[in-house]
């Protein structure tokens, strides 16, 4: 039997710039975070905070704080991880 493919996450890639759009109320929009492979339960974090994440999803969503950098980081149930450092602007 193969081995599960290894957690990844498939957007933003690492070093990515992100653009912020806001309904106009100043506070940004949601940004997506697409994971592929590993197994579940995913842990997932934001600048090392927990995001509550449904069971089974491979697309969350984290409401950033503003532009900056941000950390992504996706943990699988085997302790696998893929980290990334993105800007938002």
């Amino acid at each position: 039997m193969p081995a599960p493919a290894s957690c990844r996450r498939r957007f933003p890639p690492n070093n990515a710039r992100l653009e912020l759009a806001n309904d106009g109320s100043g506070k940004p929009d949601p940004i997506a975070l697409k994971v592929t492979g590993g197994t579940g339960p995913l842990t997932v974090l934001v600048n090392g905070q927990l995001l509550p994440a449904a069971a089974g999803r491979r697309t969350l969503f984290f409401e950033p704080e503003g532009p900056g950098f941000v950390r992504l980081t996706v943990i699988d149930g085997r302790g696998a991880t893929d980290s990334v450092v993105v800007r938002l602007q």
